[in-house]
């Protein structure tokens, strides 16, 4: 809804609008977006849609932004509101009186229709990528460069370059040999070669310079320095156990001893003694420390310290130096291809806006000073290069009247692993102050009902948040939050409360805690509650308006196969990803045995599956019995291929089903085959259920054409693809959604259920620093935050900052909820769940559930029950057209004669009344110039004079007031060309006519002039069609019947 009592405009503002969960968010920014379109008044003349941007955090979002906007002028234009407070906030907002509103709406509708380019509402890498496009050549790309998704592939081939030049690049040698060095011997790793851990290291390396758009600072040192200083403690060590005094704790003076009993020259910072860590020498309470032991106690400690410190950034060093150079190749093969990644785009934007530079490129200039307003949505997820990139518009559009508005809700960034920082919500209010900065709240709450409303304000309000803390601080698990993290707890969550509205009144919360011994009861119990529950709640929901939330892919995937194993229909990633679906991993078998026929498996897998089994004819049984008996018979001998033996036993289906394939594949092209096969046997006819998955199949093999289209590729492809490339687009459908807190975000479903709601908070082993663009890896162990302060102060800084993820992650999931919202809380033996602390440690019943009110899914989508399939032609039988035929080779230079008499012929239309002769010269003169390397012209030019002088073939050449049309091209329903020789159209009948050098393949020609008299009839319906073929060798003629 829009914002309470807006003011009036005044600019250059900056308003920042934080919207809590379901207070209409995307509606206050439509309506913004509205407002400043009606400042023109509707004049074309300064109508303001090219100077507004708004960028949304996803396309959804701005298809959603996009209908909201044109839906509110429709409200306005027509005065159809849906509430007397929603026309009162509009018309406020507006300024206008209604009548004038109505007025101004049409126009600026109309404007919107004529402008529609204009109508800017995107993500932020559109955006950038659109500014990318204009100065493409700065980046050494031409304009029209493509994006791509799949980087992994792009560092997998720099690795493998790297590699290769490793044998005469000097450099690139020793830093290989450094990188296995360290390992092998310091980090104690195995595996040779370790591409692999290469390979996941150069790619977190990537998503870490394009996220921040940093690159890596110099390392000053190296693990060498570590190494001596090592060396050196060991020493100090062995000088400190000749020295122990009498009354030192026993326990380490034995772990001493056994540390040093071992032959080596330095230790890892693992196999230190905890004893190190502690201030003061570890001895008996009465004991006296002489102060040289104490002194060396304390060298010992201060060494362990800048080693575990060194140590803790130094490791990084040969696979940053291997990072560098893979990307070196990297960017050569995509400069050289014309591609960007989409990851880098916002890095690339960096390096080329970068407001430091002198040179920053016009187009940015030119859309800075047209560009008035911005509007952007969801900026707690905004990360510092996304807003760096246009920062400065941004301020030029301030400096000369425009606005800046932005939305989002604190409580809910969570996706800072993609580089969000939530600091910048209040940040950038700060940093354009000057401008007339001002913050308002959107806290009623539209989706929840009452009772779900008040239970979040409840769980998330700075009473049960300090309880919550202060019970995590006294607990027995350690919990290393500052006091600085603490309040930055507080600060996010300092506007929680929300009203509900009068018309959402009622509500059911309920929560069980489940205290279980291990995973497998943990699953177990939840399974059959969950189970109970949904069987409950479909007596009063569709099944598209439950949803079920959960924290990872893999308990989407646990879940979905609980409920298909209960037959209850669920929608999620695990069963919209076509390589889980049955009939396409049949396909797959197939495409599989023809790529390798050799392939016995894939081919068995084919011929027992269902698509195979409902057009063949073969019973289940036969084949069954079939493929047993051919096991047997590969024990008795090797090199038994199924398929061979199946062409033998089965020579009717072979023939009927998998022989064109066999005999085409790799001649097609993936598409067209896997079109055809899906014809040959009828999928979509006799499995339309599955029409959406053969679908996106088939969109799937469209959109890897470019990159992986040979059929091996493909299949490769198809195995190792990023998952999400796989997901079926769903119809409504009722069946129960699953999915993860994440995909949630943003959406709202009647009922929710969290089934393992937990808090665990886990700190990456690797931290990056930045600033000055330039990023620093820091690792952290256990041990070495023992043994520094400053890495256990960047541990507990990291821990406060997903301590807050957690927190943000619980609150976007007990929001999702309009109705009803279900909660299980699980505790597995004494592993702690944070999430129990947070909800109280007790069940909760609070509300009622509402009454059976069940309405089914596809009578409210109002969708047809049953959409027909498309039909498909046989792609290679088409094809085939475009192929010349083995025959036509051997045969080429009798085939490029009657080319040549075809030619001649072509330029002689209607002898009636002519000179022939002066008409056959002419002809074999044209005829000369397109074949001028031919040396049989003379004998093609009697040839043609032989058969226009015959007189069976007269009437052909004098038609005897019939209009004469050679080489007449007529194109067939599906689109094909076809080319008729010689057309002598008539008013009562028509002919045509067919030239064929010989009567070698005189059914084939009869069949093609057939064909040629369907088409014409068709165009010259009602008159009599007659077909002829002329054999020129003969000077003969044949009517075709």
């Amino acid at each position: 809804m829009p914002i309470q009592n807006p003011p009036k405009e005044r600019f250059p503002e900056v308003r920042i609008v934080e919207a809590s969960a379901g207070s209409g968010k995307t509606y206050a920014l439509a309506a913004r977006y509205v407002e400043l379109l009606f400042l023109s008044g509707g004049r074309q003349e300064i109508f303001p849609l090219k100077h507004i941007l708004a960028v949304t955090f996803s396309n959804k979002a701005a298809i959603e932004m996009k209908e909201r906007i044109l839906l509110l002028l429709k409200k306005i234009a027509l005065g159809r509101f849906d509430s007397e407070d929603e026309k009162k906030a509009l018309l406020s907002g507006l300024g206008v009186a209604e009548d004038e509103a109505c007025v101004r709406a049409f126009a600026v509708m109309d404007q919107i229709i004529k402008n529609y380019n204009f109508f800017q509402i995107q993500t932020i890498d559109s955006f950038i990528n659109a500014i990318l496009c204009g100065c493409a050549f700065r980046l050494g790309l031409s304009a029209r460069f493509k994006i791509k998704t799949e980087f992994e592939d792009y560092l997998a081939y720099g690795v493998d370059a790297l590699v290769d030049r490793a044998s005469h690049d000097k450099r690139v040698e020793k830093a290989l040999l450094d990188f296995l060095h360290q390992y092998l011997y310091l980090e104690n790793r195995s595996g040779w070669f370790p591409k692999k851990d290469i390979l996941g290291v150069a790619s977190d390396l990537y998503a870490r310079t394009n996220r921040t758009g940093g690159t890596f600072a110099p390392l000053k040192g190296g693990l060498a320095d570590v190494a001596r200083l090592k060396q050196d403690i060991l020493a100090d060590m062995r000088k400190l156990h000749r020295s122990l005094p009498e009354g030192v704790h026993a326990l380490f003076s034995r772990k001493l001893e056994e540390f040093l009993a071992r032959p080596r020259s330095g230790f890892a910072i693992q196999e230190l003694s905890d004893f190190f860590a502690r201030e003061d020498f570890p001895a008996k309470k009465e004991s006296r420390v002489p102060a040289t032991v104490q002194r060396l106690w304390q060298k010992i400690r201060q060494d362990i310290r800048r080693a575990a410190e060194a140590e803790a950034i130094l490791v990084f060093g040969p696979y940053i130096s291997i990072f560098h150079m893979v990307s070196e190749d990297v960017r050569v093969l995509a400069a050289k291809e014309d591609i960007l990644f989409l990851e880098e785009l916002n890095r690339q934007a960096h390096v080329l806006l970068d407001e430091r530079k002198i040179d920053v490129p016009e187009l940015y200039y030119r859309l800075a000073t047209r560009l008035k307003h911005y509007l952007v949505d969801e900026f707690q997820d905004t990360s510092p290069l996304q807003w760096v990139n246009i920062r400065g518009m941004v301020r030029e559009s301030l400096s000369v009247g425009g606005s800046l508005f932005y939305v989002g809700d604190k409580k809910q960034a969570i996706y800072r692993f993609r580089g969000g920082d939530v600091s910048l919500f209040d940040a950038v209010a700060r940093e354009l102050d000057a401008f007339g900065s001002r913050k308002e709240f959107l806290r009623h709450n539209f989706r929840s009902r009452r009772q779900i409303v008040l239970f979040a304000n409840r769980i998330f309000s700075a009473q049960n948040l300090k309880r919550f803390l202060q019970d995590l601080r006294s607990g027995r698990t350690k919990f290393p939050m500052t006091q600085e993290g603490e309040e930055a707890v507080y600060r996010v969550f300092e506007e929680v409360e929300q009203f509900p509205v009068s018309s959402r009144e009622g509500g059911c919360v309920r929560v069980w805690h489940l205290e279980v011994s291990s995973q497998d009861e943990k699953n177990e119990r939840t399974a059959e509650k969950l189970i109970a529950l949904l069987v409950d709640l479909e007596k009063r929901f569709a099944r598209s308006d439950i949803a079920i939330l959960v924290r990872e892919n893999e308990d989407v995937e646990t879940i979905s196969e609980w409920l298909i194993a209960a037959d209850i229909p669920v929608e999620s990633e695990k069963t919209l990803d076509i390589r889980n679906n049955a009939l396409i991993k049949e396909l797959v078998s197939f495409l599989k045995f023809l790529q390798s026929p050799i392939d016995n498996l894939s081919f068995a897998s084919f011929i027992l599956g269902r698509i195979f089994q409902a057009v063949s004819g073969i019973g289940e049984v036969a084949l069954h019995d079939f493929f047993f008996r051919l096991r047997e018979a590969r024990e008795k001998r090797a090199g038994i291929y199924f398929y061979r033996e199946f062409r033998e036993r089965f020579p009717e289906a072979w023939e009927d089903f998998i022989e064109e394939f066999f005999r085409n594949v790799g001649y097609v092209p993936l598409y067209e085959l896997v079109i055809s096969i899906l014809r040959r046997f009828r999928c979509l006819e006799i499995f339309g259920d599955e029409q959406a998955f053969f679908m996106r199949f088939l969109e799937l093999i469209k959109e890897a054409e470019e990159d992986h289209g040979p059929l091996a590729s493909f299949l490769e492809f198809f195995e190792t693809g990023r998952a999400e490339v796989f997901y079926v687009r769903p119809p409504k459908t009722d069946a129960v959604k699953v999915l993860t807190i994440h995909k949630a975000k943003g959406l709202g479903f009647r009922v929710c259920i969290l089934p393992f709601l937990e808090m665990a908070v886990k700190v990456p082993g690797v931290l990056a620093s930045a600033g000055d663009d330039k990023m620093s890896l820091i690792r952290l162990t256990e041990k070495s935050r023992m043994f520094s302060p400053l890495l256990e102060e960047a541990f507990c800084g990291e821990y406060g900052r997903c301590f807050i993820d957690e927190l943000d992650s619980v609150y976007v999931a007990l929001t999702r909820a309009k109705d009803e919202l279900y909660i299980f809380v699980p505790r597995v033996g004494r592993r702690p769940n944070f999430a129990a602390g947070l909800l109280g440690n007790a069940d909760v019943e609070e509300g009622e559930p509402l009454p059976e009110t069940r309405v089914e899914a596809a009578t409210k989508a109002g969708f047809p029950e049953d959409i027909p399939p498309t039909p498909y032609q046989d792609w290679i039988h088409y094809l085939k057209d475009e192929f010349v035929d083995s025959a036509m080779i051997r045969r080429r230079r009798v085939l490029l004669k009657g080319e040549v008499v075809h030619k001649i012929l072509s330029y002689i239309g209607d002898l009636s009344g002519k000179d022939p002769k002066k008409i056959l010269d002419l002809a074999v003169r044209k005829a000369s110039l397109e074949f001028p390397d031919f040396d049989e012209m003379e004998a093609c030019g009697s040839l043609a004079a032989r058969l226009v002088e015959a007189a069976a073939c007269r009437p052909v050449f004098y038609p005897q007031g019939r209009e004469v049309l050679v080489e007449k091209e007529v194109i067939d329903r599906l689109g094909r060309t076809r080319r008729i020789d010689r057309l002598l159209a008539g008013p009562d009948e028509c002919w045509v006519v067919d030239y064929k050098m010989s009567d070698e393949e005189v059914e084939k020609g009869r069949q093609q002039v057939s064909e040629y008299m369907g088409l014409v009839s068709e165009i010259f319906s009602g008159r009599r069609i007659r077909g002829f073929l002329v054999f020129c060798d003969t000077a003969s003629i044949e009517e075709v019947l």
